[in-house]
């Protein structure tokens, strides 16, 4: 008979345990390999390639093996067919293995490709048969995309839904003749019209009623809206006056016919006290890209009108690379006032009264006192337009450096601007375009130290920008930009001066790489042979970038830039300054933060073959 010691057998079995707690993790991590995917092949693939089918999934050869990735790959192709017709496709996947190696095989059952041969309407009364074609990119005699053909559906219901019948009922019928024909019978039910009977407003405080229901697109006896309604949703968040804008419906008959629109907010605190850091990039007054660290208060809603008042103060760093130093380019003192509503329209004023001490490191340092109200409208259709009346006030001493511009200046001006931004993401553009059209009209009165005489100046600055955002045609998942730039200054009296803070610059991280900031163009030197820049009335800019998702939230970038900066018009020649180059950028909250270098293609005798960039956010 076997007899056992309860107690030591239980340590021992604790002991072993504990061993083989940390033995097994150990072993597996030291005997397990990393299993790579080796081929990827296609079986019964007759309408798309190989290649092309490897292009659409998410497993890639020589990269790590994944069962999720691989189910993915099954959906991604199987919508890919569905889309060119294949109604009936089954996308299946297999493997085997070779010591740590994978090979993958996708086994397609294609089935037929339908076409769609007609379309038809039942049950629309208050739209056109023509009109709902329109909204369907489904086309007929073609492959039968069922993408295509949901995406009408969705645009079908976003009809009704913006003219008053928020209860219709879509629905899609297809029924296939001659063995691959598709007749296609969308079923409406457009159900009741609703209208907005009355609107109430709910959580206001400090906030008067007026300054939230003017916010408010769809007005009382209009027909539901979801389209005014979300438009009504952001116009209210941007106000800066709520942190919760929630709306629903509340009906007031039996048929649902009639309804109560309820809007529930809740609001912001009106005060505020802070700490601000941020980053600028002000490329015709200040040297290159800054670091802003600051003090500012306010009062978002003064007396419940919505009216804005601040106040800050703001220091600026930047690294200036030939001295080696940081550098103080700027401090800024500002008083804000914003009006939200100019002429009863959503046209937004701004009056803004600042003083600048403005040290950079390139041009003559001075002091800015600025006073402008700038005006700002938005139309639906992306177009906004700009205007501002500014006077501003420059004071420098610089004698040895620039010696056009000693004395004092009292500049007033105009301006008239016509934007258009159709970019799908302000700090990493993928896809879209902006464009610009700036004009300026100039009266200055600039006093000279040197001969104690005054000079009064006219003149026009015109401006227009085009950038363009698009996928790269060889990998979609690349992004290329590029950026036309051109600039005008005309005089209207003879002999007129341009006040330094009017004129182009050219160079630097944002605009030339390659060349150090706003060097490009005319400079003068001072008595150490330091060069500083001039700045001209005419200039030509132009880049192009190609932008690649390397890991995580690092981009690689590789670029060509040119342009110039003329002091006259005569003084105006075909030659560029240009220059190309590579970077890396880690994408932030705050925008990209570059490191580019930048060679120049033509340097002079004496000039460096190139320049160190760092910038924050893409170059444009």
């Amino acid at each position: 008979m076997i007899k056992y010691n309860l107690m030591s057998t239980g340590k021992s079995i604790f002991r072993n345990s504990f061993l083989l707690f940390w033995l097994i993790p150990l072993f597996t991590c030291l005997a397990s390999t990393d299993l790579k995917i080796a081929e990827i092949s296609f079986t019964g693939n007759r309408f798309a390639s190989a290649k092309k089918l490897r292009s659409i999934i998410k497993s890639k050869e020589k990269k790590p093996y994944d069962s999720r990735l691989t189910k993915l790959d099954q959906v991604l192709l199987t919508n890919f067919y569905l889309r060119n017709g294949f109604l009936k496709v089954f996308v299946s996947s297999d493997f085997s293995r070779k010591a740590d190696k994978i090979y993958l095989d996708y086994n397609i059952n294609e089935g037929k490709r339908y076409f769609l041969k007609s379309l038809k309407f039942e049950g629309n009364t208050i739209v056109s048969e023509r009109e709902l074609r329109r909204r369907i990119p489904q086309k007929l005699n073609k492959p039968y995309g069922s993408n295509l053909v949901s995406e009408g559906i969705v645009n079908i219901e976003n009809y009704y839904m913006n003219h008053g019948k928020p209860y219709a009922e879509i629905e899609e019928l297809t029924e296939a003749v001659d063995d691959s024909l598709i007749n296609l019978t969308i079923r409406i039910r457009e159900n009741q019209t609703v209208t907005i009977t009355q609107i109430e407003i709910t959580g206001l405080k400090s906030v008067r009623e007026y300054v939230a229901k003017r916010e408010i697109e769809i007005k009382r006896g209009e027909v539901y809206s979801r389209e005014k309604i979300e438009r009504s949703q952001r116009n209210l968040y941007s106000t800066g006056l709520f942190s919760l804008v929630n709306f629903r419906l509340e009906h007031l008959d039996t048929l649902k016919s009639s309804a109560k629109f309820i809007v529930n907010l809740s609001e912001k605190k009106s005060r505020w006290v802070g700490l601000r850091f941020g980053v600028a990039y002000e490329q015709e007054i200040i040297y290159g890209g800054t670091f802003d660290f600051g003090a500012e208060a306010g009062h978002r809603n003064l007396f419940g009108t919505g009216r804005t008042v601040s106040a800050n103060v703001i220091p600026s760093l930047s690294y200036d690379f030939l001295t080696r130093q940081i550098i103080n380019p700027k401090n800024q003192y500002s008083f804000n006032y914003v009006e939200p509503w100019v002429g009863y329209t959503r046209t937004r004023g701004i009056l803004k009264i600042a003083y600048f001490q403005v040290r950079p490191s390139r041009t003559a340092n001075y002091n800015l006192l600025s006073t402008s109200f700038k005006i700002t409208h938005d139309f639906p259709n992306l177009w906004s337009i700009e205007s501002e009346l500014a006077f501003q006030s420059i004071e420098t001493d610089s004698l040895e450096l620039l010696s056009e511009t000693q004395g004092q200046d009292r500049i007033y001006s105009v301006s008239f601007d016509l934007i258009r931004d159709k970019r799908d993401n302000y700090l990493n553009t993928k896809q879209g375009y902006l464009m610009e059209f700036r004009n300026k009209f100039v009266y200055s009165n600039s006093f000279n130290l040197a001969n104690n005489a005054s000079q009064i100046n006219r003149f026009i600055k015109v401006t227009a920008l085009w950038n363009r955002y698009q996928p790269f045609p060889l990998v979609t998942k690349w992004t290329l930009a590029s950026r036309v730039r051109g600039g005008a200054i005309i005089g209207i009296n003879k002999l007129t001066r341009i006040p330094p803070t009017e004129r182009f610059y050219v160079g630097g991280a944002s605009s030339v790489r390659g060349y150090r900031e706003q060097l490009v163009g005319p400079v003068v030197y001072d008595q150490e042979r330091i060069a500083a820049a001039v700045g001209g009335r005419y200039m030509i800019l132009g880049n192009m970038e190609l932008r690649i998702p390397l890991f995580w939230l690092f981009y690689g970038v590789f670029f060509v830039d040119g342009g110039n900066v003329w002091r006259e018009f005569n003084h105006i020649t075909a030659s560029l300054k240009a220059s190309s180059g590579a970077g890396l950028a880690l994408m932030t909250p705050l925008g990209a933060i570059r490191f580019d270098y930048g060679l120049k293609w033509f340097p002079k005798a004496g000039e460096s073959k190139g320049e160190f960039h760092i910038g924050i956010s893409f170059a444009f």
